[in-house]
């Protein structure tokens, strides 16, 4: 499901005026986030691009990302206090991350996260 005009509105208007905001001078850098398993599943997408401000966070651009994409994804992603789901597998331009690298790593233009809910099943 592709986030509406007036909500990638909204999401830029939160964007620019949030604390995310550290470089208001420097132009945004494009992130392509893939879905996998029932990720794909519940947004119907395989993935979806975005502008974000340099020195972004993994962990920010997540948080931005299930605010655009719904409940459902949300739930998916993040625990109920609003931090990334550890059970979710994050691959940054196909290297794994730990949880504790989410918050300290930086995105750059053109960086590619996979995004790969917990394995489960029998």
């Amino acid at each position: 499901m592709l986030p509406s005009d007036s909500a990638w509105n909204a999401f830029e208007l939160f964007f620019r005026r949030s604390p995310f905001n550290l470089c208001p001078k420097a132009s945004p850098v494009k992130i392509t986030f893939q879905f996998e398993a029932q990720l794909r599943h519940t947004t119907g997408r395989s993935g979806f691009s975005a502008d974000f401000e340099p020195a972004c966070s993994v962990s920010q651009a997540i948080q931005v990302l299930a605010g655009l994409m719904g409940e459902e994804f949300s739930a998916r992603v993040l625990s109920a206090g609003g931090d990334v789901q550890p059970g979710l597998l994050i691959f940054l331009n196909e290297r794994p991350l730990l949880p504790a690298e989410l918050a300290a790593t930086t995105l750059s233009e053109g960086d590619v996260l996979l995004l790969y809910p917990p394995i489960s099943g029998g």
